[in-house]
């Protein structure tokens, strides 16, 4: 069924006396389907105009394949707490593109089985746009919220997730002059049982929203769920701008349940005022925010001169500039150069923290203080061997690592040190270009190249090494030099998945390792 071009007023010329938004209104609902005639699936309402409701603009229960588009909706807005612009409740379909207004709540689901709400413009509503209990019945999916327009009544809600069943994602969503621009209250799992399907906390993934010049939280995380009870709650937080005069995140735990949340790549810059926070956690389970913009280059700022956080909150590396998808990679930490030999010296170092993205490279670089030639050198993993430096001149050394989230600032710089042209051997470089492949049942052949430098001195081995990454054990492979022939890698566990890398010994010591190989099941 299709409900096109039309319009329903339920200003009728009948004086009722019940007048709301300057209208005298004498219709309860405006376009509904009754779920107590049957499933009405399938039922497209298109480019209708529904005004002056008491309580629901356009209701669509239990059924499949609801579309509502391009549709205009205002003034439902008769009941404080339950008039809803368009709803789809136990039901699943679109609700998408559509205008809403002077409603108590504009666009929202209930116990649905998967619903997306996207593109839709509302503005003088209490509410904007919600999901409620969504994933509780049987063959549901997620709801999805995005690219939706919020502008907010004083106090009102921009956009929200109510006690989710089901991993959700809010994206792309822009909300203006809220009292909460984006929030996420509860699970599935209440602190006296869980409801979760497979007793599995769904996370909400909040993500690209722009939440601008709320007067409480721009993006509110709590374990309330407004009467029903202490739920816990678990959020992602990335590439959201969250700015105005409250906190741009806020973390509440009301009793005993926990809320887990994850705050990065977020601007959270502007919130100036004393007492109110970038972050702010009154819970007791620590957020952890690395890499948002605070609007410093030098991270959260004092109290009172830019955005803070509170205790809480971790933060180990920031943004240092308003670009969402910035360097922020940790340095690493330099122990010592070790062995300095003939033009040459081992840097040695401790990486940083990888915050989620593994390190793929780490690069060395060694300057003299007199006149000595700049030497650089890259390895996957420490030492780095830096060769092609001047005897005799003094040079100290930094290290940068890269991940995917960019190349780091240098690490602090090494202690001086001098290359001696009779200075004795020290450990070969890494080895190059090892591939892996499968020999026979349980065992690899890991070819590779062998390293740029001996260090000084003939390399007498080669060792492999192949771990592998679904249980299977590991074990060691070794052969002489030199690294023409392969190393045959045996006892591995037949059927699993390994890498492997390869370093090479000669008589100063061992070397750093090779980069992995590529996955080989065995």
């Amino acid at each position: 069924m299709t409900i096109s071009h039309l319009t329903v007023d339920g200003d009728s010329p009948t004086v009722s006396g019940v007048v709301v938004g300057g209208a005298d209104i004498n219709a309860r609902d405006g376009i509904e389907t009754d779920f107590n005639a049957g499933v009405f699936n399938n039922l497209v309402v298109s480019s209708v105009e529904v005004k002056n409701i008491y309580l629901r603009g356009i209701e669509y229960t239990d059924g499949s394949g609801f579309s509502a588009t391009s549709n205009t909706v205002t003034n439902v807005q008769g009941d404080a707490s339950e008039s809803i612009g368009i709803y789809v409740d136990s039901g699943k379909g679109t609700i998408s593109g559509n205008t809403v207004s002077a409603t108590t709540a504009a666009v929202g689901t209930n116990h649905s089985l998967g619903t997306t709400m996207s593109g839709n413009v509302v503005s003088t509503s209490l509410a904007g746009v919600n999901s409620s209990n969504n994933g509780d019945g049987v063959g549901a999916s997620a709801d999805s919220i995005t690219g939706n327009t919020v502008t907010c009544t004083v106090g009102g809600d921009g956009v929200y997730v109510f006690v989710p069943y089901l991993n959700q994602t809010v994206s792309g969503n822009t909300t203006t002059g809220c009292g909460t621009g984006l929030a996420n209250y509860g699970s599935c799992n209440f602190s006296s049982f869980n409801f979760c399907p497979g007793a599995v906390v769904p996370t909400v993934t909040f993500t690209s929203n722009n939440a601008t010049g709320a007067t409480g939280a721009s993006l509110l995380v709590t374990t309330d769920t407004l009467g029903f009870g202490d739920a816990q709650a678990k959020v992602s937080a990335d590439h959201n701008v969250l700015t105005g005069s409250g906190d741009g995140v806020d973390v509440v735990e009301t009793g005993t349940s926990t809320a887990s949340v994850t705050v990065r790549r977020n601007d959270v810059s502007g919130h100036t005022t004393v007492g109110k926070f970038g972050i702010n956690n009154t819970g007791g389970t620590t957020v952890p925010a690395n890499c948002n913009w605070w609007g410093s280059a030098s991270g959260p700022n004092p109290p009172g001169t830019g955005s803070n956080k509170s205790a809480g909150v971790s933060v180990g590396i920031s943004l240092k500039t308003s670009n969402l998808n910035g360097n922020c990679t940790f340095p690493p930490t330099i122990n010592a150069v070790v062995g300095p030999g003939d033009g040459s010296g081992d840097v040695s170092f401790t990486p940083g923290n990888p915050d989620g993205s593994p390190f793929t490279s780490f690069s060395a670089t060694c300057q003299s203080s007199n006149g000595g030639t700049t030497g650089f050198a890259s390895a996957p993993s420490s030492p780095i061997h830096v060769s092609g430096l001047t005897n005799g001149k003094s040079y100290i050394c930094t290290v940068t690592a890269t991940s995917a989230n960019g190349t780091s600032d240098p690490s602090n710089a090494s202690q001086p040190f001098v290359p001696n042209g009779n200075a004795g051997p020290h450990a070969p470089g890494a080895p190059t270009h090892v591939v892996a492949s499968k020999l026979r049942s349980g065992a690899a052949k890991v070819t590779f190249n062998g390293p740029s430098s001996n260090g000084g001195a003939k390399v007498t081995k080669y060792s492999a090494v192949c771990t592998s990454s679904n249980g299977g054990v590991r074990r060691v492979g070794s052969r002489q030099h030199p690294p023409g022939r392969p190393i045959a890698v045996v006892g591995l566990t037949a059927g699993k998945k390994y890498t492997c890398i390869v370093r090479a010994t000669n008589s100063a010591g061992v070397g750093p390792k090779s980069a992995p190989s590529n996955s080989v099941i065995v």
